[in-house]
C-alpha cells in the first residue's frame, strides 16, 4: 500500500534529496485533488510549495530504475490529465557565488588579524586609513573606510551621519541566501534571527540550522555577507555592520547543484518576517552563460514583492556579477536583470569601476567596496588595495573581501537603515529612492535621460548615499500602483545582415495608461551563429539610448537567443508614448534573423 507523507514546513514544503525522482505538480484543485493525482500515477506527495497555492512536490522512487524515455512517457500521461495544469521534473543546475578571487589571497592583498591579540598574520600593515573619530571599539572599524572615510580623495557610504540620527537597522530583518551562515560567530550571534533561517541545500536534515559545511574553507561566503549587513557593534571584535542593530538570518542553498524548487524555497522562506533578502550568486560569470530563474523561482519573486512585508513587498538585493573582465553582461543573468531585484555593482575607493564589473542596462546602483580598476594581472607591481572587513569562520578577522558579493549586502544594510526610518516604503518606492538619490561617480560615460536622471552602463544611477536616501525617505510619498502593458513588435521576422545595423520601429500610442516609466523589458528570439558579436540598443521616443546588450568576447555560442528578456532602467521617468527603436548591430560576417520581439513597459500614471 502506498504511504503518503505530507510534511509541512511553516505552511510550506520540505524534504528529500533532489534528482531523477523529484517533480513538482501544479493541480487544478485542492489538496484532495493532488492526493488523488499522486495515488493514480504512483507518486508520493512530499509537501506543498506555497501555503496559499496548489503546487506540490512529488517523488516517484520507481523512476530511479527507469530509463529517461520511460520517465518522459510517464510524465506525458500525467500532463494529459485534466486535473493537472503542469508537471515539471526538478533537474539540478549550478549556481555560483560572486566570491573573492584566488589571486587576492596572495600576501600582497591578503591580511588576517587575530581578534583577541591583534597579531598580524602577514607582513602587510594597513593602518593608514583611519577615521579621526572612531565611534566603536571594534578593532577593525578603523579599516572600514567605506563606512566613515574622511580622506578627501576616497569615498564612502555616508552612513555615520545616519547612525548619529538614530537609524541603525533596529526592527528590520535581513536574510542572506548563500552557502550558509555561522550564527555562532561573535559578530553575528547577538543579531541572529533563527525564525527566518533554514537549510534547503540538505533538505534531508529537516531542521532550521543554516550553518555552513565546516569541512570546506570556501563556505564562509554567506557569513561574510551577513556580517557586512549586520555585524554587531562595540563588541571589541572585528568590524561593524552597516545596519548593526538589525536582525539577520540565513538560508543555506549553495552546496552543489540546486533545483528550481530549492531556489523558490530560499527566495520565500520567512516571508512573513523578512524585510530584505540579499543574494550574491547566479549563473557562472564566464561571459557565455545566458540563464536565470526558472518557473518556480520566478513565482517566488512575484510572491515576495506581492505578499511580503504585509503587501508592501520584500526587497531583493542582488549582486550583478564579477564577469566583466571576461566580457560578461549582467543583462544575461536573469536574477540581476529582474524587475523584482535591486541590482548592485561595485566601485573602487576612488569612485571608479572595478575590473570585474559587468556592464548592463538593468543595474540600479553601485557601492564602494574597493579593489582594482585594472586587472591585477596587468599591473607591473602588485599594489595593496582597500577592501571590505569580514569575520572568518575560524575566529579571525580579514580585510580583503571584495567583489559584487560585498556590494549587495552593503546595499542591503543601507536599505535596512532606510526601512527603519520609513517602514511604509514599498519595494518599488525603494527603487525610486535609489534612482533619485544615487550620485554620479568620478568616471566618464554618464548620460542623462529626458526625465533628467543620469545613468551609466556600469554604475546604474550612481553610488548609494545613505544620508540622502534616509533624508528623502522620511518625507516620502508612496508611488502610485504599478501598471504595465505589452506591445508586440511588428515587421518581424527581419534579416540581420552581416556587418550591418538592423533597426525595427514600434509606436506606442497615447491610449496607454503609463506616463512615468520604471522598467522596460524587451523579450526577443533571434538566430545568429556568433551571438557574442551582437550589440543591441533601445532608443526611446525622446531619443534616450539604452544599450541592452554589449559584445561578449567569450560567447561563441551559435544558439542565438530564445525568448530572452533584456531589461533596462535607463529610461526611468520618461513617457513611453511615441516611436521606439530596437537596434541590433552585427559585428560579424554571419547573417542572422530576428524572429520575434515584444516590449513590456512598467510604471505608473501620475
Amino acid at each position: 500500500m502506498l504511504i503518503y507523507i505530507l510534511i509541512w514546513w511553516a505552511g510550506c514544503f520540505l524534504q528529500e534529496t533532489f534528482g531523477i525522482d523529484s517533480f513538482t505538480v501544479h493541480v487544478n484543485g485542492s489538496e484532495v485533488v493532488a492526493q488523488a493525482v499522486a495515488l493514480e500515477y504512483d507518486f508520493l506527495i512530499i509537501g506543498k510549495l506555497f501555503p496559499d497555492g496548489n503546487i506540490y512536490h512529488l517523488k516517484n522512487p520507481n523512476h530511479t530504475r527507469r530509463s529517461k524515455r520511460e520517465i518522459k512517457r510517464h510524465l506525458k500521461l500525467v500532463q494529459a490529465d485534466q486535473r493537472v495544469i503542469s508537471i515539471d521534473h526538478q533537474v539540478p543546475h549550478h549556481r555560483y557565488n560572486r566570491g573573492v578571487f584566488d589571486y587576492l589571497k596572495d600576501n600582497a592583498y591578503f591580511k588576517m588579524v587575530h581578534p583577541k591579540d591583534g597579531n598580524i598574520l602577514s607582513t602587510d600593515v594597513l593602518n593608514t586609513y583611519q577615521s579621526d573619530s572612531l565611534l566603536f571599539n571594534d578593532p577593525f572599524y578603523g579599516q572600514q573606510w567605506y563606512l566613515h572615510n574622511n580622506i578627501s580623495k576616497y569615498h564612502d557610504l555616508n552612513v555615520e551621519p545616519v547612525w548619529k540620527m538614530g537609524w541603525t537597522g533596529l526592527g528590520v530583518t535581513l536574510s542572506v541566501l548563500d552557502d550558509g551562515l555561522q550564527y555562532s560567530n561573535i559578530d553575528i550571534g547577538p543579531n541572529y534571527e533563527p525564525s527566518v533561517s533554514y537549510d534547503v541545500a540538505d533538505l534531508d536534515a529537516q531542521d532550521t540550522d543554516p550553518s555552513p559545511n565546516m569541512n570546506s574553507s570556501d563556505n564562509s561566503h554567506g557569513t561574510h555577507c551577513a556580517a557586512i549587513m549586520a555585524a554587531v557593534a562595540n563588541n571589541s571584535y572585528c568590524g561593524v555592520g552597516v545596519a548593526y542593530e538589525a536582525k539577520v538570518g540565513g538560508v543555506r542553498l549553495l552546496e552543489g547543484a540546486v533545483t528550481d524548487l530549492q531556489e523558490s524555497l530560499a527566495l520565500s522562506y520567512g516571508l512573513h518576517k523578512v524585510d530584505i533578502f540579499s543574494a550574491s550568486w547566479g549563473p557562472k560569470d564566464d561571459g557565455v552563460q545566458v540563464d536565470g530563474p526558472r518557473k518556480l523561482a520566478t513565482a517566488a519573486f512575484q510572491r515576495g514583492v506581492t505578499l511580503g512585508r504585509n503587501g508592501k513587498g520584500v526587497i531583493y538585493v542582488w549582486a550583478v556579477g564579477n564577469g566583466g573582465y571576461k566580457g560578461d553582461n549582467c543583462n544575461l543573468d536573469g536574477y540581476a536583470s529582474s524587475i523584482y531585484t535591486l541590482s548592485v555593482n561595485s566601485l573602487t575607493e576612488e569612485g571608479l569601476s572595478c575590473f570585474y564589473d559587468e556592464p548592463c542596462s538593468s543595474t540600479l546602483a553601485s557601492v564602494y567596496v574597493g579593489g582594482h580598476h585594472h586587472h591585477p594581472g596587468l599591473l607591473k607591481r602588485k599594489a595593496r588595495t582597500l577592501n571590505v572587513v569580514v569575520p572568518e569562520l575560524n575566529g579571525q578577522c580579514r580585510d580583503s573581501f571584495q567583489g559584487t558579493s560585498a556590494a549587495a549586502p552593503m546595499a542591503a544594510g543601507v536599505i535596512a537603515l532606510v526601512l527603519q526610518a520609513n517602514p511604509n516604503l514599498t519595494w518599488r518606492d525603494m527603487q525610486h529612492l535609489v534612482v533619485q538619490t544615487a550620485m554620479k561617480t568620478n568616471d566618464t560615460g554618464w548620460r542623462t535621460n529626458s526625465a533628467g536622471f543620469h545613468y551609466h552602463l556600469i554604475y546604474g544611477f550612481g553610488s548609494l548615499n545613505a544620508l540622502k536616501m534616509v533624508t528623502a525617505a522620511l518625507n516620502w510619498k508612496n508611488v502610485p500602483e504599478q501598471r504595465n502593458f505589452t506591445l508586440k513588435v511588428t515587421g518581424v521576422p527581419r534579416k540581420i545582415e552581416a556587418y550591418k545595423s538592423t533597426v525595427v520601429l514600434t509606436t506606442v500610442d497615447s491610449s496607454v495608461y503609463i506616463n512615468y516609466l520604471e522598467h522596460v523589458v524587451v523579450t526577443l528570439t533571434l538566430k545568429h551563429r556568433k551571438r557574442g558579436l551582437l550589440e543591441m540598443f533601445i532608443i526611446s521616443p525622446s531619443g534616450t539610448v539604452s544599450q541592452i546588450l554589449t559584445k561578449r568576447k567569450n560567447d561563441f555560442m551559435t544558439s542565438g537567443f530564445k525568448n530572452w528578456k533584456f531589461m533596462s532602467v535607463n529610461l526611468w521617468g520618461e513617457n513611453p508614448v511615441g516611436v521606439w527603436q530596437l537596434r541590433i548591430i552585427n559585428h560579424s560576417n554571419m547573417k542572422g534573423q530576428l524572429l520575434s520581439a515584444t516590449y513590456q513597459f512598467f510604471g505608473y500614471h501620475s
